[in-house]
C-alpha cells in the first residue's frame, strides 16, 4: 500500500506594525525646538520668492508652489525674518512640497503659526507613508487654552482667531522617516517656520502629547511565522512501502 506523509511548511509570511509616532506641543509663546543635537533652518538666508527647490540645513524642498514670506501677522518665528507658506497665499493654493531630508530621522519640529483645519503633513519612509498629522484634532486641542490664539510676537493682536504653536513629531520604538509631505486642502495657507530634524531617537519627550495628533499606519515586515500549512497548502509526499502486517 501507499503511505502519504503530509509535510509542514514553514514560510516567511508578511506582518503588519503600525508605525508609532507622537505628537507633542510646547507651550505657548515658544517658536523654537526644545530638543538638543537637532539641525535647524529658520529661512532667515534665503531670498524672497516662489521657489520649485530649494536646498536647507534640514534637506531638499521640491514644489511648485512654496513662497518664502518676510515675517508677518501669519508667519516668521520671533517676528523678524522669514518663514515659508505652502497654499493660496504661495499663489499655487493646489500645490504640494516634498522635503527630503536625505537619511532616516527620528523627530521633526517645527513652528506652525495661524493653524488651520486645511493643513496638511505627512511623514515618510522610503517612499511609504509613516503617519499623518490630524489638523482638527490638533486645533481642537489647542482651543482649549487662548494663550495659543494670535501670533505671539509684537505688535499684539495680530490674528487672533487662529493658534501659534510649536510642535513636535517624535519616532518611538525605532519609528524613523527620510521625507515629509507639506499641502494645504482648502483656501488658506500652511506657515512653518524653525524646522528642525533630528536622527537619534528621543530618550524623552518635549512638550504636551496630543492625543490623536497624528495617525500611525500600518507597516509591512517580513517574519518567520513558523505555522505548519494544514489545509490545502501542505505538501504530500508519497513514499512507497511494503506490505503492512494485519
Amino acid at each position: 500500500m501507499r503511505r502519504v506523509y503530509l509535510l509542514g511548511i514553514f514560510l516567511l509570511v508578511p506582518t503588519f506594525v503600525r508605525a508609532d509616532v507622537l505628537l507633542t506641543a510646547e507651550l505657548p509663546g515658544i517658536q523654537s525646538s526644545q530638543v538638543s543635537g537637532v539641525t535647524t533652518e529658520n529661512f532667515n538666508t534665503k531670498s524672497l520668492g516662489l521657489y520649485t527647490t530649494l536646498s536647507t540645513n534640514v534637506g531638499i524642498f521640491t514644489s511648485a508652489g512654496m513662497r518664502i514670506l518676510a515675517a508677518d501677522q501669519f508667519g516668521g518665528a520671533g517676528g523678524t525674518g522669514n518663514y515659508f507658506v505652502v497654499g493660496s497665499p504661495s499663489g499655487h493654493p493646489t500645490a504640494d512640497l516634498a522635503l527630503d531630508t536625505g537619511a532616516q530621522q527620528s523627530y521633526l519640529g517645527l513652528w506652525l503659526s495661524a493653524l488651520d483645519a486645511n493643513n496638511v503633513i505627512q511623514l515618510y519612509s522610503a517612499g511609504n507613508l509613516v503617519a499623518s498629522y490630524n489638523a482638527a484634532t490638533v486645533y481642537a486641542y489647542l482651543a482649549t487654552n487662548p494663550a495659543y490664539f494670535g501670533n505671539p510676537n509684537p505688535p499684539a493682536g495680530r490674528d487672533a482667531s487662529e493658534p501659534f504653536a510649536y510642535l513636535n513629531f517624535i519616532g518611538r520604538n525605532g519609528t524613523t522617516f527620510d521625507s515629509v509631505r507639506f499641502s494645504n486642502v482648502g483656501a488658506s495657507g500652511l506657515e512653518i517656520d524653525n524646522i528642525s530634524i533630528r536622527q537619534a531617537p528621543l530618550d524623552s519627550n518635549t512638550g504636551n502629547p496630543v492625543d490623536g495628533g497624528v495617525s500611525g499606519v500600518p507597516l509591512p515586515s517580513t517574519a518567520l511565522a513558523g505555522l505548519a500549512l494544514l489545509g490545502g497548502c501542505l505538501a504530500a509526499k508519497k513514499l512507497r512501502a511494503g506490505p503492512v502486517a494485519a
